[in-house]
């Protein structure tokens, strides 16, 4: 799959062999809470450039240019004080664009539940095919769900209960609970 944003051509990966049998660039882990490593491989005395930008377009960080590399190259993104959201990496090789996109959430500890409240939320069936049913007695502003490659893939307004997931190709996805003060995570499967 191929989007055009901010005029480069950002690639999503779609399965587990876009990301690891045939990319070149990756982010680990992803979503992150404060850093995240940039991993670019497979280089063969190739001119890179690596920078990443906000959904506005803005340069965030711009690590390198136009340097001659070879190997596999890992670069710390540390956005400790950017906010919460969806970041776009954007790779040049050798006048060739790649690029994915990342996602900071402070809250977020990897692919891991985040501690506290959890035993007050229940989300069921877990594992679901089609209808995802939250119970929880915290009242929350908004209810999104992210892919693993930090994609925004649904989002719902305060105070739903129930989420449609039939349309969603097979995976994991992480939920997250907004309220005005905190962010609950949970894992959901797609089967």
């Amino acid at each position: 799959m191929r989007l055009i944003i901010l005029g480069f051509t950002l690639l999503i990966a779609t399965n587990s062999a876009d990301v690891f049998g045939q990319s070149i660039l990756a982010a680990v882990p992803n979503p992150f809470d404060i850093s995240t490593e940039l991993r670019i491989y497979d280089l063969s005395e190739d001119t890179v450039s690596l920078k990443v930008y906000d959904l506005t377009g803005a340069v965030v960080a711009d690590f390198f240019s136009d340097l001659v590399l070879s190997g596999t190259l890992n670069v710390t993104f540390n956005a400790d004080t950017l906010p919460n959201g969806v970041y776009l990496v954007r790779l040049n090789k050798n006048g060739e664009s790649h690029g994915i996109s990342i996602f900071k959430n402070q809250t977020a500890t990897s692919i891991q539940d985040v501690k506290g409240h959890q035993s007050e939320i229940s989300i069921f069936p877990n594992p679901t095919v089609d209808v995802l049913t939250i119970s929880t007695d915290i009242n929350f502003s908004e209810v999104l769900l992210f892919s693993n490659a930090g994609k925004l893939v649904l989002k719902s307004d305060r105070g739903s209960r129930q989420l449609n997931l039939q349309n969603l190709e097979r995976g994991n996805y992480l939920l997250h609970l907004l309220t005005d003060d905190r962010t609950y995570i949970k894992k959901v499967i797609k089967l």
